[in-house]
């Protein structure tokens, strides 16, 4: 982005790198890090991602 730079990445590292970060965001040491972070976890509260440019059996919804 800093240098205006088109970037790609193979689906299934964009896969595993979210799917690691959803997991770690959701230790509770990372609450006690970060524990502002802890209004996330109100009632009510949910993250829907959809993916628009994954093969279908990647089942990214």
């Amino acid at each position: 982005m800093a240098i205006g730079a088109e970037f790609t990445l193979d689906e299934e590292v964009a896969l595993d790198a979210l799917d690691e970060w959803m997991e770690l965001g959701s230790l509770p040491m990372h609450f006690a890090v970060h524990p502002w972070m802890r209004e996330l976890l109100g009632p009510g509260r949910t993250l829907h991602f959809h993916a628009t440019d994954t093969a279908p059996q990647a089942a990214a919804e």
